[in-house]
């Protein structure tokens, strides 16, 4: 029979700091790649602007930018509110995130814009959430090479 013990006050400010860390790491690697392959799809020619609309509205740099830190910022604040007491729930945080980063190409998939600039959108999405769920992975390698 294994007996687990409380962390101490130093191992949880610890815990929160690599926590943190990560979470930064993955929001600064997944903005510099939306922001690399928004500027190449534009270098390319690629109209982010809706074909039938009777609105000029283009997506531009800061709406990739935003719509990053948002969908990252809330990942990383579900984590840190999941896993206060029991980083054991660390792969089901990674699961969710990557089925709502896919879930959520829905949106630009159906926008009224070309396939080229849809499936860039769409791509935005998977990169933000594949660099969520790296993250994530990184913290539970972490954890269990902590437990050995």
């Amino acid at each position: 029979m294994t007996t687990t013990h409380p962390a101490t006050a130093t191992q949880r400010d610890a815990s929160k700091k690599g926590v943190a860390r990560t979470a930064l790491l993955a929001t600064l690697a997944a903005v510099a790649t939306n922001l690399s392959l928004f500027g190449l799809a534009r270098a390319l020619g690629v109209d982010f602007a809706p074909a039938r609309s009777a609105q000029t509205t283009t997506v531009g740099p800061a709406a990739v930018l935003a719509a990053t830190l948002v969908a990252m910022s809330i990942g990383w604040v579900a984590v840190a509110l999941a896993t206060r007491r029991h980083r054991s729930k660390l792969p089901t945080m990674a699961i969710i995130g990557g089925l709502l980063a896919t879930l959520s190409t829905l949106a630009p998939l159906t926008l009224d814009t070309d396939i080229a600039a849809k499936l860039t959108l769409a791509s935005l999405h998977l990169i933000t959430g594949t660099f969520y769920v790296i993250g994530v992975a990184k913290l539970v390698r972490a954890d269990s090479g902590e437990a050995q």
